[in-house]
């Protein structure tokens, strides 16, 4: 049983990488939204604010939900 387990382990650790986009390269816009805010420690330190807007624009514009907050996605209980 533990052998298979261990098969199997490079199979969960791929799916688990693209679920979590672990593959992506730095380039993308989300994770350069997120190094941006990684730096400003909640809020705190100052953030190029013209830089985050086109972040969040870039993103908006490659969204798959044409209206997200009218989706039925977006409503729910959280």
């Amino acid at each position: 049983m533990q052998r298979l387990w261990l098969r199997l382990l490079p199979l969960q650790t791929t799916a688990l990488n693209a679920f979590f986009n672990l593959g992506a390269t730095k380039s993308g816009p989300k994770q350069q939204l997120l190094d941006l805010c990684a730096g400003c420690n909640y809020g705190v330190e100052a953030i190029d604010r013209d830089r985050l807007d086109g972040l969040i624009d870039e993103l908006a514009a490659v969204n798959p939900t044409p209206e997200p907050a009218k989706s039925p996605k977006f409503s729910g209980v959280w």
